[in-house]
C-alpha cells in the first residue's frame, strides 16, 4: 500500500478520510490533509443546509406573526359585534331668525394681585459651601444643583467659583 501524496510505503490509514499515509504525510491517525486547519471547517454542503434551516425556520416564524386570527389554531375572539345606531336628523324650517342677545354690563371683578413670595435669607458661616447651603434649604421639587445654582444667580455669584464670605446674607429663592 502506498502513500496517498507520494510514492513511498504506507504506515498506517486515515481514520477520517481513509487515506493511507507514510510518516511525511501523516501523523499518529491522521493524514496531514486532515491535519490540514483548513480542513476541519464544515464542507460548503453543510453551510447550505444551515442557511436553509435558518432561512425555513424564518419563513415559520414571520408567517406565525401575520397569519389571520381565525385560522385553526389561531385566537378566537368571543366578542360580539357592535350595535349600529342610526340616528335621524329632520331640519325644521325658521320663520324668523333668531334674536341676538343684547350683552348686560357686569362689573369686572378687580383682578387679586398675586401673593408675595415670602423673601427667605440666610446668613454665611465659616466652612459653607453653596452647595450646602441648597442642600439644607432644598425645596420640594429642586434638585441641588439646580436650586444652588439659582442661589447664585439671584446673588450675582460665580456658580463655579463662588466667594462666600462668613456674615454674608444670601437671598433664597
Amino acid at each position: 500500500m502506498e502513500c496517498y501524496a507520494c510514492d513511498r510505503e504506507a504506515i498506517g490509514r486515515c481514520e477520517r478520510c481513509g487515506n493511507p499515509f507514510c510518516a511525511e504525510h501523516g501523523e499518529g491517525e491522521l493524514c496531514q490533509a486532515c491535519l490540514n486547519p483548513a480542513n476541519v471547517l464544515p464542507s460548503s454542503n453543510t453551510f447550505r443546509g444551515s442557511l436553509l434551516v435558518l432561512l425555513l425556520g424564518s419563513i415559520l416564524a414571520l408567517w406565525l406573526l401575520v397569519r389571520p386570527p381565525n385560522l385553526p389554531g389561531g385566537a378566537v375572539s368571543n366578542l360580539a359585534p357592535l350595535p349600529t345606531q342610526q340616528i335621524e336628523f329632520t331640519p325644521v324650517p325658521r320663520s324668523s331668525p333668531l334674536p341676538t342677545p343684547t350683552p348686560t354690563n357686569t362689573p369686572e371683578p378687580s383682578p387679586t394681585p398675586p401673593p408675595t413670595p415670602e423673601i427667605r435669607t440666610y446668613t454665611v458661616k465659616s466652612g459653607d459651601t453653596l452647595l450646602g447651603i441648597a442642600q439644607a434649604n432644598l425645596p420640594a421639587g429642586w434638585s441641588v444643583v439646580n436650586y444652588a445654582q439659582e442661589i447664585a444667580r439671584i446673588n450675582g455669584v460665580n456658580y463655579n467659583q463662588p466667594d462666600l464670605h462668613p456674615g454674608q446674607v444670601l437671598t433664597l429663592p
